[in-house]
This record gives structure tokens, sequence and C-alpha cells, in this order.
């Protein structure tokens, strides 16, 4: 799973891929994410999208609770690129949105 904004995701347009992103910058002490939204264009499928419900490993590294933002996605066409948009909302009220590439390549 990728959890990192400046990092491109690579699937498979056969594949469903759930893949993530941190946002320890933008939960402070004692906050957390209520609300995610992704925005995902036409030629890719959002199955499904949500926040950390439990703390999360991943290379070695623990992510606390409710501080991923999810999103499942499946098809893409093969070789094409596409930029999803993430946009959370924190308990706090403090809101971001960060765009990421998914590259879709035969794998």
């Amino acid at each position: 799973m990728a959890l990192d904004a400046a990092r491109i995701w690579i699937k498979d347009p056969a594949s469903t891929l759930t893949v993530g992103l941190w946002w320890q910058d933008v939960v402070a002490r004692g906050d957390a994410l209520s609300a995610v939204a992704w925005t995902v264009p036409a030629g890719l499928t959002l199955v499904s999208e949500g926040i950390s419900a439990a703390a999360m490993t991943d290379s070695g590294t623990v992510y606390p609770a409710g501080e991923v933002a999810l999103v499942r996605l499946s098809g893409g066409t093969a070789d094409a690129d596409y930029t999803i948009v993430c946009r959370v909302t924190t308990a706090a009220g403090d809101v971001d949105e960060r765009s990421i590439t998914v590259a879709v390549r035969e794998r």
C-alpha cells in the first residue's frame, strides 16, 4: 500500500487495489480525520473510500488509526495516467486536499 503523496501509484488494469494517504501533517495531536472524499476521473472506478479504523503498518512504519484516507480502485486503461484527488476534513474542522497520480500498467 502506498501512503506517500509524492509517489506515483501503479496498478494493473485488471486489479482492484486499496491505497491510502497518511495525513500526519494535517492531523494535529489529539485530532483525527472525520471525513474523506476521493474524486476519481472517468476510466477508473472508485470501489470504496474511508478512514483507517485501526493502526496500519506498511514497510515497517506504523500509521495511527484515524490518520490514513483509504481508497479502493479498479479498472483503468493500460498505459494511461490518472489524477485522483483526496479531500479530508478533521474533527477540528481543518480541510486539506491532495492530488495523486495513478499509473495503469500491465504487470
